[in-house]
């Protein structure tokens, strides 16, 4: 049986001017961001991230999303979490539909986080333009 637990919130902020695109590739539009900040909170840690960007590929109507993150927690721990996502890509930019995502991470074993490894994640993610973030209810799968 899979277990489904609550792991916070994850948000995205956008940097300005750090995105890039690639339109009438062979596979659609593809598009690459570096973001600003990312913030991973919940009740076992609060993350911040060192480095993160992302890539994503439209077609007509949807976008496939891949975000790559190094964080660090507050008592200094590493952990990786690169994640993929599917979104119906107008109404989410109008913030009317959520990017549902599914990610890993990588800690260090043996460590205060190495079950992290052991544990498939989810987040149903809205897009803020306005605040220019990407907000994600997380989950943790076991």
């Amino acid at each position: 049986m899979i277990e489904i637990y609550p792991m916070g919130s994850l948000v995205v902020y956008m940097a300005p001017d750090h995105s890039w695109r690639l339109p009438d590739g062979p596979l659609g539009t593809r598009s690459t961001t570096n973001f600003r900040e990312i913030v991973w909170e919940n009740d076992h840690f609060l993350a911040r991230s060192l480095w993160a960007n992302g890539t994503y590929r439209s077609g007509p109507r949807i976008a496939d999303v891949e975000v790559r993150m190094m964080l660090r927690t507050e008592e200094e721990e590493m952990i990786f979490f690169q994640y993929l996502g599917r979104a119906d890509l107008e109404p989410h930019m109008q913030g009317k539909t959520p990017v549902i995502s599914a990610g890993r991470t990588e800690a260090p074993e043996p460590g205060r986080f190495a079950w992290l490894n052991e544990t498939q994640f989810v987040g149903k993610g809205m897009l803020d333009l306005e605040a220019g973030t990407q907000s994600y209810e997380m989950y943790g799968l076991k």
